[in-house]
C-alpha cells in the first residue's frame, strides 16, 4: 500500500521505469496485491480502506505500507505527517488484526522545481522525512507486529546527500520548463530498493507459515 513509488511496479517503460519485472521477480511469487495509487496521502489512503474499503475480504499474511512523501510535499508538518502514518498503521491492524505490517520509511528526496508547496523549501523536506522516520523508529521498535525498515541509506550518498542517479525526475519530468528533482526511483532504484526489503519480508513470510502471530497493539492514536 502506498504512493505513485509502489503504485509505480505496474509500469514497464524501458529504459528509466522497467519496474514490472522487479515486480514479478520480488513480489509476484508471494501472489502480492500492489494497491498503491499515484498521488495517495495518508489521508487517502484512510479513506480508501474506509470503512468498507479495499482491505475487506482479505487476508494477506504481510501488509507492505511506504506513505508520507505526498504529505510533506503539500506542505504537512513533521507531526501531522507522523500522526498520519500511525493512523494508517493503526486501521490496517484494526482491519487484519492477524497480519505482519512492514512499514518502510518516507524515501530521501529533492524535490526542486516540482508543482507542490514543499518544492519552495527541498531540504526542509528532506530533512523533515527523515525526522518522520527517526520518530516512526523509535515508536515500532518494540512492536509485536509492526516492523519498521528505514531504507535511506540505499538513496544516500557518503555525505548524506540524494543519490540522484538513482531517480528518474531528473530525465523524465519537466515542470514550466525545468527538470524535476528526485522523487521517483529509476529502474536501478526500485531495484536496490526491492531488494533492500526483500529479507525482511521474507522473514515475516516465513514467521507466518509457522504460526498465526498474536495481535498486541499498545500503541494507539486517535482516528
Amino acid at each position: 500500500m502506498g504512493d505513485s513509488i509502489t503504485d509505480n511496479y505496474r509500469k514497464d517503460n524501458l529504459p528509466c521505469q522497467d519496474f514490472l519485472p522487479i515486480w514479478k521477480k520480488y513480489y509476484a511469487p508471494y501472489n502480492a496485491f500492489n494497491a498503491g495509487f499515484n498521488g495517495n496521502t495518508t489521508d487517502d489512503v484512510l479513506a480508501r480502506i474506509g470503512g468498507k474499503g479495499i482491505l475487506d475480504h482479505v487476508s494477506p499474511k504481510v501488509v507492505q505500507i511506504m506513505i508520507g512523501t505526498n504529505d510533506t510535499g503539500r506542505g504537512n508538518t513533521e507531526e501531522e505527517t507522523f500522526n498520519g502514518i500511525c493512523r494508517v498503521v493503526n486501521k490496517v491492524h484494526s482491519k487484519l488484526p492477524h497480519a505482519s505490517i512492514l512499514l518502510v520509511g518516507i524515501l530521501p528526496s529533492d524535490i526542486y522545481n516540482w508543482h507542490v508547496a514543499a518544492a519552495a523549501y527541498p531540504d526542509k523536506k528532506f530533512k523533515r522525512d527523515m525526522a518522520v522516520n527517526d520518530r516512526l523508529a523509535r515508536l515500532y521498535a518494540k512492536n509485536p507486529f509492526v516492523t519498521f525498515l528505514d531504507i535511506r541509506d540505499v538513496f544516500l550518498d557518503g555525505n548524506g546527500k540524494v543519490r540522484e542517479e538513482l531517480f528518474c525526475d531528473p530525465s523524465v519530468v519537466v515542470i514550466n520548463g525545468k527538470k524535476a528533482g528526485p522523487l521517483h526511483p529509476n529502474t536501478e532504484g526500485q531495484r536496490l530498493m526491492a531488494e533492500a526489503i526483500q529479507p525482511t519480508l521474507a522473514r515475516l513470510m516465513k514467521k507466518h507459515s509457522k504460526q498465526e502471530s498474536r495481535s498486541i497493539f499498545p500503541f494507539s492514536l486517535p482516528e
